[in-house]
């Protein structure tokens, strides 16, 4: 049994998209909307081919990922096909993933912040606040 997600034959689709002449709609209507588009360039579709197959009956139903497709298309300010990156499996074993972290120095609780969020909390208390007026 397999399972597949987003668009099938991705790579062969993409073969009919030509640099600097394909337009937004001859993508659309090659490949459909995108699987998604880049929260920091409105101009980026990402469109994904995945195939799952389940593995046979001795080896408890593992799964197996048989296809790993991505399409990243770069669309110019007019609209047109500027750029356009396939990547299979093979490919996206090869890319290599920056190990180093940023620290948060500025989330390090110390006696002194732990106290005054604590009196900010009491001040800002709506029980407190209703007692108060209640009061009054």
């Amino acid at each position: 049994m397999s399972r597949s997600h987003g668009i099938k034959n991705l790579e062969k689709k993409s073969k009919n998209l030509v640099l600097n002449k394909t337009n937004k709609n001859d993508i659309y209507n090659v490949l459909g909307p995108p699987s998604t588009k880049s929260h920091v360039d409105e101009n980026t579709w990402i469109y994904i081919e995945r195939k799952i197959e389940n593995s046979s009956i001795i080896k408890l139903g593992k799964e197996k990922v048989v296809r790993n497709n991505l399409l990243v298309l770069l669309i110019d300010q007019k609209g047109i096909l500027h750029s356009k990156q396939f990547y299979d499996l093979t490919k996206m074993n090869n890319i290599q993933i920056s190990k180093l972290q940023t620290s948060d120095t500025f989330r390090k609780n110390t006696f002194l912040s732990n106290f005054l969020t604590s009196v900010r909390q009491k001040i800002n208390d709506p029980i407190r606040n209703r007692i108060k007026k209640n009061r009054k």
